[in-house]
């Protein structure tokens, strides 16, 4: 078996590429990473870091990853778990936030 050994904390989620042989996965912060999230980018079949995504606006927790369904995009959703939630777009290739929304659950 061959592993993907880029990661230095757990492991918060997941996902796969649909088309290409990507993977994006998320791991919590580390006290030196300013509590934010930090969500790489991999080759699945070279298992090579393609980027790190670290953007002021992640929480400590990442709940969901996930690549555009579409072949020619380069579009990850990212949903943070914190309070409150947040909720972002961002074009993985460039680094750069596409958009983000803050979300309060009223009780």
């Amino acid at each position: 078996q061959r592993f993907y050994t880029k990661h230095n904390n757990s492991i918060t989620c997941v996902n796969i590429h649909q088309y290409q042989s990507l993977v994006a996965s998320s791991e919590i912060p580390s006290s030196k990473s300013n509590q934010r999230a930090i969500i790489h980018v991999w080759d699945h079949v070279k298992l090579r870091t393609i980027t790190e995504i670290r953007k002021d606006q992640f929480g400590s927790n990442i709940s969901l990853l996930s690549f555009s369904p579409k072949t020619d995009d380069d579009l990850i959703l990212i949903i943070s778990r914190d309070k409150p939630k947040i909720v972002l777009f961002i074009d993985w290739k460039r680094n750069e936030l596409i958009y983000s929304i803050t979300v309060s659950v009223i009780q």
